[in-house]
């Protein structure tokens, strides 16, 4: 009796936290859910014709739904929502104007638990004339939000809690998107002045990217950029970071992921706590650090010498360093218990340990290469 007794509350604990959890899904993804039936189809609801003279910024609110850009054929913003379900007069939006401001806000919150009723499903369509140039502004709780325009805008922020951000090209003097657990991808990205993209956990992949200051950020997922150029700032807490082209001084830093940086020139700063950092076809100084990666720099092959000095430093793990034949620097290694190789020994004075070389490269340098590491061993080569 004990023993049933014990089971049942152990059955009962569970059915317990199961519908917490449900409760805590249907919460976020805007009060619907349904498990076995899918979505019904949706259909036109609501359309509004709504004039842009003298609006200048247009803000749209949403929880549940996806929003979707497309363009209109008239100078005027076409507003269509699509559900599922036969909506209340209040669970349609609101479209409100303030001086030169326009704003388009759903308070459309459905909840409710179904087995029965078919899942809901809404989106909202938006037609935007292709001349707007004002700011505009789109954020959803648990909807994505896509486009495939080619935006010329003053500014541009999209928000999304766990839903996906897709973009084709913009072009705005300030650029911010923010992801919580959804993806941000996009082709093209200009901005005069700055450009800022911040995701919790999903990834973020960009084919390019152009602004005075750039700043992206996520804490579990991946940073990947096809180009960046400008002042750039780079942070993953366990994702990986890889860019691939780009000019500007740079910023990148990993706790757990890796970085890889390919054809970058200015000054670069790279810093991963356990991950490893891989730098191809360099072309300017930097400050590299890993605690237990290992580093792998690879010099231009026609570069004869660096724009700035060059730092590595690696507490466990191997230095791997290419240089071209005619590189003139100023060079020193250091390392605890690995060895140093590499292939200008004659140019260099070592200890009698042979964990400490130095010495002068080439004619004439005006930078200084300087490598440390505590465990690991260090290997220069040529590319």
């Amino acid at each position: 009796m004990k023993k049933f007794t014990i089971a049942s509350i152990a059955i009962f604990t569970t059915i317990t936290i199961c519908l917490i959890a449900l409760l805590i899904h249907v919460i976020n993804r805007g009060g619907s859910y349904n498990v076995s039936f899918g979505f019904s189809e949706a259909k036109l609801v609501n359309e509004q014709n709504i004039s842009l003279d003298e609006i200048s910024s247009i803000s749209i609110e949403y929880h549940a739904d996806d929003v979707i850009f497309y363009t209109s054929d008239t100078n005027e913003l076409i507003l269509k929502e699509y559900m599922s379900f036969t909506p209340d007069k209040d669970q349609l939006a609101s479209v409100t104007k303030s001086g030169d401001i326009l704003t388009i806000k759903s308070d459309n919150i459905r909840f409710y638990i179904g087995f029965i009723r078919p899942a809901t499903y809404s989106r909202t369509e938006v037609y935007l004339p292709s001349d707007y140039a004002g700011n505009l502004s789109v954020s959803t709780s648990s909807g994505d939000i896509d486009s495939d325009l080619i935006m010329q805008l003053a500014s541009f922020k999209a928000s999304s809690t766990s839903g996906d951000i897709k973009t084709n090209e913009v072009n705005a003097d300030e650029i911010k998107l923010s992801s919580a657990s959804g993806n941000i991808t996009s082709k093209l990205f200009q901005s005069l002045a700055k450009f800022e993209a911040s995701s919790t956990s999903g990834d973020i992949k960009i084919d390019e990217i152009s602004a005075d200051h750039i700043n992206i950020s996520t804490s579990s997922g991946s940073i990947i950029l096809q180009k960046a150029e400008g002042k750039r700032q780079f942070t993953s807490t366990s994702g990986d970071i890889k860019i691939l082209n780009g000019n500007g001084d740079s910023t990148a830093s990993s706790t757990s992921g890796n970085i890889t940086i390919k054809n970058n020139s200015g000054q670069l700063k790279a810093t991963s706590s356990s991950g490893d950092i891989k730098i191809t076809a360099l072309s300017g100084g930097g400050d590299f650090k890993t605690t237990s990666g290992n580093i792998n720099l690879e010099f231009l092959e026609d570069i004869q010498t660096a724009v700035e000095d060059i730092s590595i430093t690696a507490s466990s793990g191997d230095i791997t360093l290419k240089l071209p034949s005619m590189l003139s620097c100023d060079f020193s290694a250091d390392t605890s218990s690995g060895d140093i190789r590499t292939f200008f020994d004659d140019m260099l004075s070592f200890n009698k340990k042979g964990n400490h070389a130095a010495g002068t490269i080439g004619d004439n340098p005006d930078t200084t290469i300087q490598i440390n590491t505590s465990s690991g061993n260090i290997h220069l080569g040529k590319n």
